[in-house]
């Protein structure tokens, strides 16, 4: 009996050892490559020196380096490690010419990948490489395209399970064509091609945007029968508490949430973020607490974005106070700042008309980013706007001026307006020029409007008003 337990504890070691000496280099050499975009070199002289200095390597560690700078975003050097690879007379699968076509998409263009299938050898121009061109067309969202690519691969039967489907499913998400999402299940069905949980997913949050909620039960049941063999994922609860959310049932979205709760990994971030901000959309503070106390209790280090979607969802909730307190968990335990939780922060203040507070926060956030912040000006200017407070608030849009950033527009024809009402209330000509003075150094196209009120005050017999002449014809 020791003997056995003694073999198996040797068996055990013997398989951590040789798991630890191929993770070694790998981990080494993808630090190296990883390290490129900052030093002086190429990816195949890196490779070239790792293996003068006696390393060995194989090309399962480069498939997974290739993988890893994928997952960062490095793509020219994914790149450049499949071309040492072709170079040096690897064995290449079809996966690995599916997945050069898809980096040469990422850094060369949707043409160069396009050349690279047609130039490919037929006995490696395979359904996986047509499948990732598919796949950068509706990355790209270019619906023409991926529809013919994907007529040309049923017509030479290329298609053989859900992915190709998925795919195109997904775009046409992005492209808010729900309609055509159902119709290609449907098609799926017709040719005996067997939908996988993604494929159900897409077909549940489909028929959620059409508020067909029969149906979304309809593509729960089918899932859930053994029959069928797919498996239900937290992402398929999160979809059918989003449908009941969307129509209106509300008291079915609790329990899909619950069976969601049930399904996710304790470790998964995103499903703890969904789980907060639909228990947001039901307005149900407890639970939002109860998932982010978790949240907190999971993971010894919370990102900005656990931090903002928590606050939006108390916000969504109504639940001040505990907004409060998140908000102040942040402030003492952030290391990066983010202008968008302060905006949340500040929006809920102002809607509760707690202005000092409100500008207390921004004046802490003005100490740390100064020039990221012109959206707080703005949400100013529209809570004195609302007030009726003009003086204030052309103080707020001066501001947010001077920080000069494009998506800051006063010639929003909503904003334009409010101050024209408040101006014309009171036939106020001297603040109408004020404002024309201020507008005079933002834009020009904004000024038209005020010249008609100016002239309309004068016309209700107020004092006569110098009409400003640049912009007169307007």
């Amino acid at each position: 009996m020791v003997a056995n337990r003694g073999l198996r504890f040797s068996t055990a070691a013997s398989r951590l050892v040789e798991e630890v000496r191929h993770r070694q280099p790998q981990d080494r050499l993808f630090k190296r490559l990883s390290a490129l975009e900052y030093v002086k070199g190429s990816v195949s002289s890196t490779i070239d020196e790792y293996l003068r200095e006696g390393k060995f390597l194989k090309k399962d560690e480069l498939d997974r380096c290739v993988q890893e700078l994928r997952r960062y975003k490095k793509y020219p050097q994914a790149l450049e490690i499949i071309d040492w690879m072709l170079f040096r007379k690897f064995n290449l699968k079809s996966r690995d010419y599916a997945a050069r076509l898809d980096l040469v998409a990422k850094v060369q263009g949707i043409s160069a990948a396009e050349k690279y299938l047609t130039d490919l050898p037929s006995t490696v121009r395979s359904s996986s490489a047509y499948g990732s061109l598919l796949n950068c067309y509706c990355f790209e969202q270019m619906k023409d395209k991926a529809e013919e690519l994907f007529t040309k691969m049923l017509e030479e039967k290329m298609i053989f399970n859900a992915q190709p489907y998925n795919t195109l499913m997904s775009l046409y998400l992005k492209l808010e064509m729900p309609e055509k999402v159902v119709a290609l299940t449907k098609e799926m069905e017709d040719r005996d091609i067997k939908p996988d949980t993604f494929t159900y997913n897409m077909l549940m949050r489909s028929y959620s945007i059409l508020k067909d909620v029969d149906g979304v039960e309809r593509a729960l049941e089918e899932m859930e029968n053994p029959k069928n063999g797919v498996p239900c994922n937290w992402t398929t609860y999160s979809s059918l508490a989003i449908a009941y959310i969307n129509c209106g049932h509300h008291e079915k979205a609790k329990p899909a949430l619950k069976k969601l709760e049930d399904k996710m990994d304790e470790s998964n971030r995103d499903a703890h973020h969904f789980l907060i901000s639909l228990y947001g959309l039901l307005s149900d503070p407890r639970n939002i607490v109860r998932i982010w106390d978790a949240l907190k209790l999971k993971f010894s280090t919370l990102t900005n974005k656990c931090y903002l979607v928590t606050l939006q969802a108390l916000k969504n909730a109504g639940d001040i106070e505990e907004l409060k307190k998140v908000y102040e968990d942040w402030k003492s335990a952030h290391s990066l700042f983010d202008v968008r939780i302060v905006n949340t922060v500040v929006s809920v203040h102002l809607k509760h008309d707690m202005l000092q507070d409100a500008e207390s926060i921004i004046r802490w956030a003005l100490d740390k980013s100064p020039l990221s912040f012109f959206v707080a000006w703005d949400m100013l200017m529209n809570y004195f706007l609302e007030k009726g407070d003009v003086e204030r608030a052309l103080r707020m849009m001066e501001a947010a001026s001077l920080i000069n950033r494009e998506d800051w527009n006063i010639e929003e024809p909503d904003k334009l307006e409010q101050f024209v009402t408040n101006f014309d209330k009171e036939h106020d000509i001297g603040s109408i020029r004020e404002l024309y003075k201020s507008l005079k150094e933002i834009t020009y196209s904004a000024r038209g409007p005020l010249n008609k009120v100016l002239l309309q005050a004068y016309l209700s017999g107020c004092e006569a008003p110098e009409l400003p002449t640049e912009g007169a014809s307007d």
